[in-house]
């Protein structure tokens, strides 16, 4: 089946029962000369998708001039976690209850995962494109709880044990 989405999909996860949460980074359209000033823009957009209709059954515009690329849920299907990617400051986090984004983690984050295993936050920091990274691991509310020094340009995240 076809379902129609906004702006450039980047993201999916399944939640505990079943549905399809996709995360569109929106639309962003630069000028072809320096300073590469924005010429169009549209929000970026999470949708909650009903596998057994084939239809959106929930919309949720999240920002209209910042694009996150990288979505988490957590064990129990109830929050999700979006952030990461290149000029995208902070993490935050979204209750399906309440629809609302809460910045969880100021810091600027080019990647983001989920241990389902440990129920902890991972994000990963990328200076620039020559020097060593940091993986930094949160609690789920923002804590801080260690950062590690990974190789250069770290943007993906990945866990042995993933849900079952």
């Amino acid at each position: 089946a076809s379902i129609n989405v906004k702006y450039s999909p980047r993201d999916i996860e399944v939640d505990k029962d079943g549905n399809l949460w996709v995360l569109c980074f929106g639309k962003v359209v630069y000028e072809a000369v320096e300073p590469w000033g924005i010429l169009e823009e549209s929000p970026s957009m999470l949708y909650k998708i009903d596998p057994n209709t084939n239809t959106v059954s929930k919309s949720i515009e999240l920002f209209a001039n910042q694009h996150p690329a990288v979505l988490e849920i957590d064990n129990d299907g109830e929050t999700l976690y979006v952030g990461g990617g290149f000029g995208f400051g902070g993490i935050y986090s979204i209750t399906e209850a309440s629809s609302t984004t809460t910045k969880i983690i100021d810091d600027y984050a080019y990647g983001l995962g989920y241990d389902a295993k440990s129920e902890k936050l991972f994000v990963s920091v990328a200076p620039n494109y020559t020097a060593a990274g940091q993986l930094i691991r949160y609690e789920t509310d923002g804590t801080k709880l260690g950062d590690y020094q990974v190789g250069i340009g770290p943007n993906g995240i990945s866990f042995k044990n993933a849900k079952q």
